[in-house]
């Protein structure tokens, strides 16, 4: 009489290590939504009719932003885990692209959307390059700190 094994579940490991194109493809996606805005200050200068202070302050509005994302999202990720604090921030570069849609209504919108765009990044480049590193290796702190 043949024995039916039952078929091997993939260990735990495996599916971590199988999980960080996940994380990366959130890194990509906020990368992305914070550079996509830098050749559009031509255009603003341009065509919008801002100074080239408005368009400076554009610019810095993103920086003010990605400095305090840098550096809280770390360690709030030990204490909070990583998952929940990248799904924060990925959702923060949804909205901030959201804001950054009413920029047609004048300046405040786009200077708004800068400035969570930075926050987002900021959160999204300092909780998942470590989380990705972390999944590569093994390990897996994204549920609980």
């Amino acid at each position: 009489m043949l024995e039916t094994l039952p078929a091997a579940l993939p260990s735990a490991a495996t599916v971590r290590s199988r999980s960080w194109p996940v994380v990366a493809a959130a890194l990509f996606v906020c990368g992305w939504g914070g550079n996509q805005f830098t050749p559009l200050l031509l255009m603003y200068r341009r065509l919008g009719g801002y100074s080239a202070l408005s368009v400076d302050a554009f610019l810095g509005a993103y920086v003010v932003g990605l400095v305090p994302g840098l550096l809280l999202a770390g360690p709030m990720s030990d204490r909070r885990g990583r998952r929940p604090v990248l799904v924060a921030g990925t959702a923060a570069s949804a909205l901030a692209s959201l804001v950054l849609c009413f920029g047609v209504d004048g300046p405040w919108p786009i200077y708004a959307g800068r400035l969570l765009t930075g926050v987002a990044v900021g959160i999204a480049m300092a909780v998942g390059s470590s989380w990705v590193k972390e999944l590569s290796n093994g390990d897996d702190p994204g549920a609980a700190g």
